[in-house]
Protein backbone atom coordinates (compact mmCIF):
# COMPACT_ATOMS: atom_id res chain seq x y z
CA UNK A 1 0.00 0.00 0.00
CA UNK A 2 1.45 3.34 -1.03
CA UNK A 3 1.33 6.18 1.49
CA UNK A 4 -0.05 9.48 0.25
CA UNK A 5 1.59 12.68 1.46
CA UNK A 6 -0.60 15.43 2.75
CA UNK A 7 -0.02 18.72 0.96
CA UNK A 8 1.54 20.19 4.13
CA UNK A 9 4.19 17.44 4.37
CA UNK A 10 7.68 18.11 2.96
CA UNK A 11 8.56 16.08 -0.10
CA UNK A 12 11.91 14.80 -1.32
CA UNK A 13 12.62 15.65 -4.95
CA UNK A 14 15.99 14.47 -6.15
CA UNK A 15 18.59 15.75 -3.75
CA UNK A 16 16.67 18.84 -2.64
CA UNK A 17 14.19 18.87 0.20
CA UNK A 18 11.03 20.73 -0.70
CA UNK A 19 8.99 22.07 2.20
CA UNK A 20 11.77 22.65 4.74
CA UNK A 21 12.64 26.32 4.95
CA UNK A 22 14.64 26.15 8.20
CA UNK A 23 15.73 23.80 10.97
CA UNK A 24 12.53 24.26 12.99
CA UNK A 25 10.44 23.00 10.08
CA UNK A 26 12.06 19.54 10.26
CA UNK A 27 10.14 16.92 12.27
CA UNK A 28 11.30 16.45 15.90
CA UNK A 29 12.66 12.93 15.24
CA UNK A 30 14.81 12.42 12.15
CA UNK A 31 16.09 9.41 10.26
CA UNK A 32 19.59 9.38 8.76
CA UNK A 33 18.47 10.96 5.49
CA UNK A 34 16.75 13.93 7.15
CA UNK A 35 19.61 14.35 9.63
CA UNK A 36 22.00 14.53 6.67
CA UNK A 37 19.82 17.22 5.06
CA UNK A 38 19.74 19.19 8.31
CA UNK A 39 23.52 18.96 8.72
CA UNK A 40 24.27 19.46 5.00
CA UNK A 41 26.27 16.27 4.64
CA UNK A 42 25.83 12.73 3.33
CA UNK A 43 23.90 9.89 4.96
CA UNK A 44 27.15 7.91 5.28
CA UNK A 45 28.81 10.82 7.12
CA UNK A 46 25.87 11.13 9.53
CA UNK A 47 25.91 7.40 10.27
CA UNK A 48 29.69 7.45 10.82
CA UNK A 49 29.39 10.41 13.22
CA UNK A 50 26.62 8.58 15.09
CA UNK A 51 28.62 5.32 15.33
CA UNK A 52 31.62 7.23 16.68
CA UNK A 53 29.47 9.05 19.25
CA UNK A 54 30.29 12.46 17.80
CA UNK A 55 26.68 13.49 17.22
CA UNK A 56 23.74 12.69 19.50
CA UNK A 57 21.86 9.65 18.16
CA UNK A 58 19.94 6.57 19.21
CA UNK A 59 19.53 3.19 17.58
CA UNK A 60 15.94 2.04 17.08
CA UNK A 61 15.09 -1.65 17.72
CA UNK A 62 15.24 -2.22 13.94
CA UNK A 63 18.89 -1.05 13.94
CA UNK A 64 18.28 2.26 12.19
CA UNK A 65 19.62 5.51 13.56
CA UNK A 66 17.19 8.09 14.96
CA UNK A 67 18.14 11.68 15.74
CA UNK A 68 16.53 14.42 17.77
CA UNK A 69 16.28 17.58 15.67
CA UNK A 70 16.76 19.77 18.74
CA UNK A 71 19.79 17.77 19.95
CA UNK A 72 21.44 18.05 16.53
CA UNK A 73 20.80 21.80 16.42
CA UNK A 74 22.25 22.18 19.94
CA UNK A 75 25.27 20.11 18.87
CA UNK A 76 25.82 22.40 15.87
CA UNK A 77 25.55 25.54 17.99
CA UNK A 78 27.93 24.16 20.63
CA UNK A 79 30.68 23.14 18.21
Amino acid sequence: MERTLRSSEPQLKGESLVGFSGPDTFPPILDSKLAAKLLHCTVNEVQKLAREGIIPANRAPNGRWKFSRDALIAWCVGR
